[in-house]
Formats: structure tokens, C-alpha cells, sequence
């Protein structure tokens, strides 16, 4: 991928979100995407549509991976 200059004018300017932003105030919001994921996964299985059910998997275990690192961040 060309980076142009104003994509990298654009990245530098505009912070991407990271994880430095994420708090305690946001694990049910996190917790809440997970149990959705979750649903989302046991309709696809009982539809037989299995196609984005392994990368719900990994986003359920990143989300989690997330809310730990946010609270051991905190103690």
C-alpha cells in the first residue's frame, strides 16, 4: 500500500483509539458486544451459515483479552 502524504498527515494528526483510551467505565459496553457476539454465533450455527463464526471467536477472545488488561491496568 502507497501511503500518500496526506494519509500520514492524517494518521499523525487523528490518533487512532488505543487501548490507553479504554477504562473501567467501558467493560459492560464490552461485556454487552460479547454476549451480542456471542448471539450472533448461535444463530449462524443453527442457520449452518459457519463462515464468520471462527473470526467472532477472535473477536469474543480479543474483547476479552481487553477488559483484562483493564483491570489489571488498574491495580
Amino acid at each position: 500500500m502507497k501511503l500518500t502524504k496526506s494519509f500520514i498527515k492524517f494518521r499523525r494528526t487523528h490518533k487512532f483509539k488505543t487501548m490507553n483510551k479504554l477504562d473501567k467505565s467501558q467493560i459492560p459496553k464490552l461485556g454487552s458486544k460479547i454476549n451480542q457476539l456471542k448471539k450472533r454465533i448461535n444463530r449462524a450455527e443453527q442457520n449452518g451459515n459457519i463462515e464468520k463464526v471462527e473470526f467472532r471467536k477472535m473477536r469474543i477472545n480479543k474483547i476479552k483479552k481487553q477488559i483484562i488488561e483493564i483491570l489489571n491496568k488498574k491495580k
